[in-house]
């Protein structure tokens, strides 16, 4: 079951800017704008440059009129506004007594004031972290009941304050960080919600996929208030740094991360940022390296803006859990998952890289998100059976056959127990976004992509340790590859058991990183097999990154193809293997200078036929993207065999039918 709350109203894809702050926001960077077509802009407003005496509101700087010109544009932007950092109230620190909370909705006012088109707020920003940038002063506390009821102050005053001159503009709240549950409950129990229109956050921490079962978690939240409380939501924050992960992983992310928000629910969201923010803690995010100068991002962003900017609703297309496809609309899909097989019928189909750039079908997905574009369009994938991360359920639903539990271990032995979700920032010392666990267990939790399990040990062993249980939808022989990445901090490391129906069939000890690979295990439908993560002695530091697949079992595939495989495309960074692209060097077999029609080729492992004369043809045996190990590889041929093969549907590169490649086993090779 995939829980989906489909965007009905569109959306709407925006940048964050700073051109309240300067820098490289003058007035020269305000055609970048036009080039990245934003749906919106996202900017702020610095209260003690406006307001420098009490009462006194000034907005002849350019930081501070720049909303003139962005609404001249027929722009809907969105203005932050920081209830501190203004030394006329409480020394700077945040609004929160009367005196300044109403200094704070007077200035409010009178922004409004100055900008009558301007129809949407938001007030504050991550107020649910403790940066000293954002929050301050009282607000900077970890009672996070007495946090809540603080914002909530505020935000009536504001309410209050704005009402009857401005009741048409749209007041946001929060811009949380993360996807934070837990705080959003002590909001609704504080009564914020009576007072703003719509919730802001900013998903970081979060994998796309991990983002949408938050969003599942959070809308269940929300939907407890009374209709005329519910807000509607919106991502005044979400980027990724081209640092991180391999090239082009900025990109992935921009296009997984839409597909995710608008297909649950989330009206719009702002890239951040505009430009790059070098020497920072978010460096290498922006859609520019500097003023005039885009970067690979902003060409993904630029193709997505096409695909998304009329604002018609996203929606994910149900399919094996394995694979991810998103219905664009006008009969353009974003698809990506496992490493598998992937077929593609229709009419009139295309095919875009995550840049826009036309590409051939491809024969084999990898992890990169690709457009497809046709009528009549079926998408589907082959070869992969399971998927610990794509097919992770927070509503332990069994989707994909998953589940995740606790095992208690004991003096008096070992039982499996439930888990439940527990809300994103419950309490201050508790991650941010929603997560498994149990209120008897903490600080024991399983995630999308981290365990940690718990050692309640004194003077006997009292383990509480993550499980992965897999339960087999089908019977059939599988191959299994498992990664494990345990934290720099952890006293001892891990190690992990796959058990079969209770019984363990392969461990692995590691103090850093190590995978798991298990061929041709047969399963019979119902069986259980468990990836549980123990302690190497004590679970002190144990924070675990895994990613767990199962493929159909493929004989002809070496250990390490599977392995490279797997880790090529996981979750953890830092585990990747070079694969080979140059051609190894092979034996060549005797064959006759001339090649008569339907004559038979053997290899030490394959039986193929070849069709056609003699005439161009060349056979040569080349490593597989996929491959490592010379067992396996492709056969690249030209000429009248090429032909054949093409019309014969065989996988195919270059420009055809002069060239074709189509995949073998056994070493062999052959030439006129």
């Amino acid at each position: 079951m995939i829980m989906t709350a489909h965007s009905t109203t569109g959306f709407n894809l925006g940048v964050a800017t700073h051109y309240g702050q300067g820098g490289p926001y003058g007035a020269t960077a305000r055609a970048d704008l036009d080039t990245v077509a934003a749906s919106f802009v996202r900017g702020g407003l610095n209260w003690h440059r406006v307001e420098n005496k009490a009462g006194q509101y000034d907005f002849s700087d350019q930081r501070s009129n720049y909303l003139d010109w962005v609404l001249a544009k027929g722009g809907d932007p969105i203005l932050t506004l920081l209830p501190q950092g203004n030394p006329n109230y409480q020394h700077g620190k945040w609004a929160a007594s009367d005196e300044a909370i109403e200094g704070f909705a007077n200035y409010v006012l009178a922004v409004l004031d100055r900008f009558p088109d301007l129809k949407k707020i938001e007030i504050g920003n991550e107020y649910n972290g403790k940066s000293s940038a954002f929050v301050s002063g009282e607000a900077a506390t970890d009672n996070l009941p007495f946090k809540a009821e603080l914002f909530t102050r505020l935000l009536k005053g504001v309410s209050d304050k704005i009402g009857a001159a401005h009741p048409d503009v749209e007041i946001i709240g929060g811009g949380l960080h993360s996807v934070p549950t837990g705080f959003v409950q002590h909001l609704i129990d504080a009564g914020a919600f009576k007072y703003m229109d719509t919730l802001s956050f900013h998903p970081y921490g979060l994998t796309p996929e991990a983002a949408g079962e938050a969003l599942d978690v959070l809308n269940s939240v929300l939907d407890k208030l009374p209709a005329s409380e519910r807000p509607s939501l919106m991502v005044t924050e979400f980027g990724q740094s081209s640092l991180v992960g391999p090239e082009g992983a900025d990109a992935n992310y921009l296009v997984k991360m839409t597909a995710e928000l608008a297909s649950h629910g989330v009206d719009s969201a702002a890239w951040y940022a505009l430009y790059d923010e070098d020497g920072s803690s978010h460096a290498e995010m922006g859609l520019y390296d500097k003023v005039g100068v885009t970067n690979s991002v902003a060409t993904a962003y630029k193709h997505l803006q096409t695909l998304v900017g009329d604002g018609g609703p996203i929606q994910r297309v149900e399919t094996d859990g394995t694979l991810r496809v998103y219905d664009l609309g006008e009969g353009v899909s974003a698809v990506w998952g496992a490493p598998q097989a992937l077929t593609l019928t229709g009419n009139g189909i295309s095919v875009r890289d995550v840049y826009g750039q036309v590409i051939e079908q491809p024969k084999f997905l990898d992890g990169q998100v690709i457009f497809v574009e046709g009528q009549d369009v079926t998408i589907q994938g082959h070869g992969a059976i399971a998927d610990s991360f794509l097919e992770f359920d927070l509503q332990q639903s069994g989707a994909g056959g998953w589940s995740q539990l606790l095992e208690k271990v004991n003096g008096r032995g070992a039982v499996m127990e439930t888990l439940e979700i527990m809300g994103g920032q419950e309490r201050s010392n508790e991650i941010w976004n929603p997560f498994l666990g149990s209120g008897w267990a903490r600080p024991f939790r399983m995630d999308q992509v981290e365990v940690l399990g718990a050692d309640f040990s004194r003077n006997s062993r009292d383990d509480r340790n993550p499980v992965d249980r897999y339960v087999a939808e089908q019977s059939g022989p599988v191959d299994i590859v498992a990664s494990y990445s345990v934290a720099k901090a952890s006293a001892d490391g891990i190690a992990v058991s796959v058990r079969l129906n209770g019984t363990e069939i392969d461990r692995l000890v590691t103090r850093d990183m190590g995978e798991l690979t298990l061929r041709g295990i047969d399963l019979e439908k119902g069986d259980t097999v468990d990836f549980v993560v123990e302690d190497n002695g004590n679970a002190k530091g144990d924070l675990t990154t895994r990613h767990i697949r199962l493929f159909e079992h493929d004989a002809g595939r070496s250990d390490e193809d599977l392995r490279v495989l797997h880790v090529n495309s996981d979750n953890i960074n830092g585990n990747e293997v070079e694969v080979k692209s140059e051609p190894y060097a092979v034996e060549l077999m005797p064959v006759a200078p001339e090649i008569p029609e339907m004559t038979e080729v053997f290899g030490s492992k394959a039986n193929d036929r070849l069709s056609g004369t003699a005439e161009d043809d060349r056979i040569l045996a080349r490593d597989a993207m996929t491959s490592s190990l010379p067992e396996r590889g492709m056969i690249l041929c030209s000429g009248e065999t090429a032909r054949t093969l093409y019309e014969a549907g065989a996988e195919t590169i270059g420009s055809m039918p002069e060239q074709a490649m189509i995949g073998f086993s056994g070493i062999w090779a052959a030439t006129p």
